[in-house]
């Protein structure tokens, strides 16, 4: 005698063997439904099915649920997975421990009956040194007196003088009488000189001229007459610092 067993789903016909239904995919468990029964030819032949309960049967809503849930956690372990196999390491609680020693049992890998066993060994925390009692110190830097420089900066301004002067020493001066910077800056007439056109001159009496090489008189002296350096033609005369001729004829020098 051949007994059939029926979907309770969909009461399409199933071998005793199957555990879902090839025609709607409903599980055949017992443990699951309690209309999973075989059936007689006799209720075949009356055409009485066993009555199909949907009540538990999931709505599509929580099908997509579950299913959203499901892409959660692998994505969640895709991610973790690769902490978790990294050499060395053992992910306890989102965070990562020291590496685990690993020892061989004392009488080798062949004397343990499960092949080979693990001990993690932790260390011990360091103990605390004992504490002492903080003192503040304070430092009484003495500051040291602070003494004020005062500097007296020259600003150089330019200068800028008239044709006929000279700028020397930030002052315009006259070159030509100048004593301290006759004829150009900072030279000096020596002690019995006076600055003369721009030459130091000798320092005459009274009826007398400088001249760059001593005092005349420039009335009467035929090599200065009238100015220095100016000397008359042989055979005249000074007077009256003019080269004239003399009142007696001279001898002119053969």
């Amino acid at each position: 005698m051949i007994v059939l067993r029926f979907c309770p789903l969909c009461g399409n016909a199933v071998k005793p063997e199957n555990k879902f239904c090839r025609n709607c995919g409903a599980s055949l468990r017992p443990d699951l439904s309690g209309t999973d029964e075989a059936a007689s030819p006799q209720r075949l032949l009356s055409g009485r099915f066993p009555r199909v309960s949907l009540s538990g049967i999931p709505s599509r809503n929580s099908l997509i649920a579950v299913a959203g849930l499901v892409i959660i956690i692998l994505v969640i372990i895709s991610i973790g997975y690769p902490l978790l196999m990294v050499p060395g390491t053992t992910a306890i609680a989102g965070t990562l421990s020291s590496p685990a020693t690993v020892q061989s049992p004392a009488g080798g890998p062949g004397d343990y009956p499960g092949g080979s066993y693990v001990i993690v060994e932790t260390e011990e925390p360091t103990p605390l040194p004992a504490t002492e009692p903080l003192i503040t110190a304070t430092t009484i830097i003495p500051k040291t007196p602070v003494t004020t420089l005062q500097t007296t900066v020259q600003v150089t301004k330019s200068v800028f003088c008239a044709a006929d002067r000279l700028a020397c020493n930030n002052t315009c001066i006259d070159r030509r009488t100048d004593n301290n910077n006759c004829g150009y800056c900072n030279n000096s007439c020596p002690t019995g000189t006076y600055c003369l056109n721009g030459n130091c001159a000798l320092t005459c009496s009274a009826g007398q001229a400088s001249c760059i090489d001593g005092c005349f008189d420039l009335l009467t002296n035929p090599r200065h007459c009238g100015s220095c350096q100016n000397s008359c033609p042989a055979g005249l005369i000074c007077s009256a610092g003019r080269c004239d001729s003399p009142v007696t004829p001279m001898p002119v020098p053969q």
